[in-house]
């Protein structure tokens, strides 16, 4: 059912692609969820129910779409320290279907902390050649300090690649609110200050960009 993985070289001399290699044990399963209408109570109840320590995972994340999603769509993520186990998550009540892609850690997030703090976050997808994945990933990498820095509350929560796609990324993004999100747009004709360098990285990024397309979404609390 599921494709085996295919892996991008890794650049000599970058040391942290070079750290995002040794990880590969962080695996994670992103699945966006369609539910019953009103369910969300009954989906947080399920998903905090899960048992998933036994077989390596841990609830990563729930969200519920705002923006860019339909109105009976969200995502869940859970972090695996081995090959997730999907069927645990098939059947939850009030998830009436779900698709799963696996992704596994680059350069964030660190550990599998799951993000906590109300706000924004944004799941941008990304498609690039797979031989572009690592400057890719570096770009982002030096873009991200000043960017968030300039952004108050903004922050990485992570990056992620495609396991069955490797040219396939996903950028977890937490913002303040949505006007945050606004004024961090490329194409603000009133940049904040401080991004200019990280600006001309994300210009570069763009470059290589086949593809790209965001959603945004409010977490879900476990109850």
């Amino acid at each position: 059912m599921y494709a085996p993985e295919v892996r991008p070289p890794i650049a000599a001399g970058r040391s942290h692609l070079r750290r995002y290699a040794r990880r590969m044990h962080e695996r994670y399963e992103y699945r966006t969820i369609r539910i019953e209408r009103g369910a969300w109570p009954a989906v947080a109840a399920a998903v905090s129910a899960l048992d998933l320590a036994e077989a390596g995972g841990a609830l990563f994340g729930l969200w519920r779409g705002e923006i860019g999603w339909w109105n009976d769509e969200g995502a869940v993520m859970t972090s695996w320290t081995s090959a997730p186990v999907h069927e645990l998550l098939d059947g939850l009540p009030g998830v009436l279907d779900s698709t799963v892609e696996r992704v596994e850690a680059t350069v964030r997030p660190v550990e599998p902390e799951p993000p906590t703090t109300d706000g924004v976050y944004a799941h941008r997808w990304f498609e690039v050649a797979a031989d572009d994945v690592d400057e890719f990933i570096e770009l982002s990498t030096g873009a991200w300090p000043d960017f968030e820095r300039a952004h108050d509350g903004t922050e990485v929560i992570g990056l992620f690649r495609g396991v069955d796609d490797p040219g396939r990324l996903l950028l977890l993004t937490r913002y303040a609110s949505l006007a945050m999100w606004e004024q961090s747009r490329p194409y603000n004709p009133n940049p904040s200050e401080g991004t200019d360098a990280a600006r001309a990285k994300f210009m570069r990024r763009a470059e290589l960009t086949r593809r790209t397309g965001v959603r945004l979404s409010r977490l879900v609390r476990p109850a």
